[in-house]
């Protein structure tokens, strides 16, 4: 099985804090270390122009509309990018993403990173785990520009809604680490 990473919105519009910013360049730092097999970048954009856009229209959120805040933190290193409109990444382009990346199988497991931990990671999680997909949350990775606080319920709502044991939280320096927490699932996996 191959070890993908889905990178989360790791973009400048979301790199707002200093906390954001650190986590984003650790992502891109993590993103450098060749760890991982394969890696998928998501990057959200705000067009006001779709009709099923509520951010704009509803929430009144008028960010991520420009190239300047949508493109992705320096030095992140990544084999496939996703322009996403809504919270999720995971739609038909990230499942054959996925299934390319791992010998035209779906994956048993992913990991995530990226921003914001009570949103676009949060839902994606879900979804990925809705699909059977174990998403391994990598916690020292994922931040919220909207504080601690709201990174904190992120974390809350994804160990109810998934499972505490998929969010790991600890810093990874190789892939040793990497297949050290694969084989941690391996038991849950469908062979």
């Amino acid at each position: 099985m191959k070890s993908i990473i889905l990178m989360i919105d790791n973009q400048v519009g979301f790199n707002t804090t200093d906390k954001t910013k650190e986590i984003g360049k650790k992502i891109a730092d993590l993103s450098q270390k060749n760890i991982f097999d394969y890696q998928i970048a998501t990057m959200y954009k705000n067009d006001e122009n779709l009709k099923t856009n509520l951010f704009t229209r509803l929430q009144d959120w008028h960010f991520l509309k420009t190239e300047k805040e949508y493109k992705y933190v320096d030095n992140l290193k990544y084999d496939y990018s996703i322009t996403k409109f809504i919270y999720s990444a995971l739609n038909l382009e990230m499942m054959t993403q996925l299934k390319i990346a791992n010998n035209n199988k779906i994956p048993q497991c992913v990991f995530l990173v990226g921003m914001d931990t009570e949103c676009c990671v949060l839902k994606t999680g879900i979804d990925l785990f809705e699909h059977g997909i174990i998403p391994i949350l990598l916690k020292q990775y994922t931040a919220s520009n909207s504080g601690d606080e709201a990174t904190e319920r992120g974390f809350k709502q994804y160990e109810r809604l998934i499972s505490p044991k998929t969010i790991i939280d600890k810093e990874i320096n190789s892939k040793d680490d990497i297949n050290t927490i694969i084989n941690s699932f391996k038991k849950h996996f469908i062979d």
